[in-house]
């Protein structure tokens, strides 16, 4: 049972190609190349092509036919694939007018449903907002939207008042130019589902979701992102030559890339009873999925990025948080090229140290805004934390890897870190609902890489003076201990596939904490 799975992102195109092994699943290949739905290609299929022809050289399978289609199912030849599995994330997200009676109801509840999917909310309509129908229309009109969601009523309550929204937003998609008119998704009260799409009937096509907030106590938002995510499906098709035919080769569709991070964190934290953490900070958009066994939260920034999203950034952000990772003297105008740079080009390194600390500081800046929205607190314990995207994973270094992880995400605890080079999170979300068996076997197995684990430990230390005293016991016997002073950092190294117990501890009352005995491997 083959998996192949494509990633449509900014600025990469990734395939992974999973199978089994000796009965279980396993990560077979990888390939990357650029995103080509752009300039100057501008279909996705050609950089599809080029991961195609990467995977045929590395594993000797032939995946597509004579016709340049993907091989489904698998033959016994072994030519093709069981399963092909799209997801993407590249390019602009959704601008969606969320349509309400009450800011503090529907439309708050309309929120929370999009909060998961790639969706700009760019204006908001309600009874309380105290403009008339003109004013309404306007708004609608310079929104640009891709879609218009209108909520609004419980089971068998308002009506009237519902329909008034309704009739404002008719208006304004009437008379907007037929090939950019939105999609739009009616999640409000269900009796009136009917009189919603016959006011739209031939001027734009609408979809019926179940009431996202049927009673005033109650609040659904699963049929609402279900709707949503097929209206991504929708857009991505459209958005660039090629997404339409390479949909129809997929039982899924082109499915949100950000699907992954929050079953990837909800299924790492009850396999370990842990706190974790996955993020990726992209080009143009920034992922984030905090689970504990119980609960997650999630949230997806498209206004935070590295790349594309660079500039807006600098416009989101205090410059205090930014300038406080630059050591050096014209810092601001450092920022700005960069950014503009970055948000034309976004393949481009830094090509120098200072060109890097610019890159970087951007990096923090951007953790630290992320894990604010999904609500992690700087100082919170943190057990596990999977950092994805090129960004952080390509810094050469695992180590300074985790340390710009530990500068934007600032856990306390012992805290063990696992890079996703390969752009898998992705994948296993696309196909966790249809193959679990594969997508924990591929977790749980080769598919992520270890970085190390970092040791968090409180309080302010004095310079240069004795903060953190390490014990190192390896398990041939072998004991060495390190004293740490204040604003110094030390190496100390453990042999690859040792297993070592570390022991930390304040020393000489430089901090006011301790950790102690984590079990690492080096």
């Amino acid at each position: 049972m083959s998996i192949l799975a494509v990633d449509f992102g900014s600025v990469h195109t990734r395939a992974v190609l999973i199978d089994q092994v000796d009965g279980a699943y396993e990560l077979i290949g990888f390939a990357r190349t650029r995103t080509t739905d752009g300039y100057p290609a501008y279909d996705v299929k050609i950089g599809l092509d080029r991961v195609i022809q990467q995977l045929t050289a590395s594993t000797g399978r032939r995946f597509v036919n004579d016709t340049g289609a993907i091989i489904t199912p698998e033959q016994q030849d072994r030519s093709g694939v069981e399963s092909f599995v799209i997801t993407a994330s590249g390019g602009r997200p959704l601008r969606a007018v969320i349509v309400g009676l009450r800011e503090d109801g529907s439309v708050a509840a309309a929120k929370q449903a999009l909060s998961n999917t790639y969706v700009d909310v760019v204006e908001t309509l309600s009874l309380e907002d105290g403009r008339d129908r003109d004013e309404r229309l306007n708004a609608v009109l310079h929104g640009y939207p891709n879609i218009v969601v209108i909520t609004g009523g419980v089971e068998r309550g308002a009506s009237e008042s519902v329909m008034e929204l309704v009739q404002s937003v008719k208006l304004a998609v009437a008379v907007m130019d037929k090939r950019r008119r939105p999609q739009i998704v009616y999640a409000g009260n269900s009796k009136l589902a009917p009189y919603v799409t016959a006011a739209f009937e031939g001027i734009a096509e609408v979809a019926v979701a179940a009431n996202v907030r049927p009673a005033a106590n109650k609040l659904d938002v699963g049929p609402l992102r279900a709707q949503m995510t097929e209206a991504f499906n929708r857009f991505a098709e459209t958005r660039s030559s090629g997404f339409s035919d390479l949909a129809a080769l997929s039982a899924g569709g082109v499915q949100p890339t950000a699907r992954g991070y929050s079953a990837i964190a909800s299924y790492f934290a009850r396999l370990h009873d842990a706190r974790v953490i996955v993020v990726d900070i992209g080009s143009a958009v920034s992922i984030m999925s905090h689970a504990t066994p119980r609960e997650s939260q999630f949230s997806i920034r498209t206004d935070l990025g590295v790349g594309h999203n660079a500039l807006t950034l600098l416009d989101t952000v205090d410059p205090d948080d930014l300038l406080r990772w630059l050591p050096f003297a014209g810092a601001e105008e450092a920022l700005y090229t960069h950014a503009y740079n970055k948000s034309l080009r976004q393949g481009i390194v830094p090509f120098s140290l200072r060109e890097s600390f610019v890159e970087h500081a951007i990096l923090r800046t951007a953790l630290q805004e992320i894990a604010a929205s999904t609500g992690v607190g700087r100082a919170q314990a943190v057990d596990l934390v999977v950092l994805g995207g090129a960004s952080i994973n390509e810094t050469g270094r695992p180590g300074y890897s985790i340390m710009l992880a530990l500068d934007g995400l600032e856990p306390a605890g012992v805290t063990r870190f696992l890079a996703d080079p390969y752009g898998l999170t992705a994948a296993l979300g696309a196909v966790a609902g249809s193959r679990p068996d594969a997508a924990s076997q591929v977790a749980d197995g080769n598919g992520y890489a270890g970085l190390g684990t970092a040791i968090s430990i409180g309080g302010r230390p004095r310079f240069d003076k004795p903060a953190v005293e390490i014990t190192v016991e390896t398990g041939d016997g072998d004991k060495s201990t390190v004293t740490v002073n204040g604003g110094h950092l030390v190496r100390i190294p453990v042999p690859v596939g040792v297993t070592a117990v570390v022991r930390a501890a304040s020393s000489g009352g430089g901090l006011t904490s301790t950790q102690s005995e984590p079990a690492v491997q080096g």
